[in-house]
């Protein structure tokens, strides 16, 4: 069994403390999850693009090796 006491400095015993730290972390792991999926949909936009403009450097590349031969 956990003990908890009540601190004299500030009033908040340690229960208190411990579940306002739990409240901090859940609200920083919420804005992490946020920005991880924000940055996994950008990250997939990006690797379309890049995907897209490999293509288009192929076929340009293709195109300057037809009219040199």
């Amino acid at each position: 069994m956990v003990k908890f006491k009540v601190t004299k400095d500030d009033g908040l015993s340690e229960l208190d403390k411990a579940q306002a730290r739990v409240k901090e972390l859940d609200k920083s792991l919420a804005i992490s999850l946020e920005i991880n999926e924000s940055h996994q949909r950008y990250n997939g936009k990006l690797q379309t693009r890049v995907t897209e403009l490999e293509e288009d450097n192929k076929k340009l590349s293709e195109q300057i090796t037809d009219q040199v031969d």
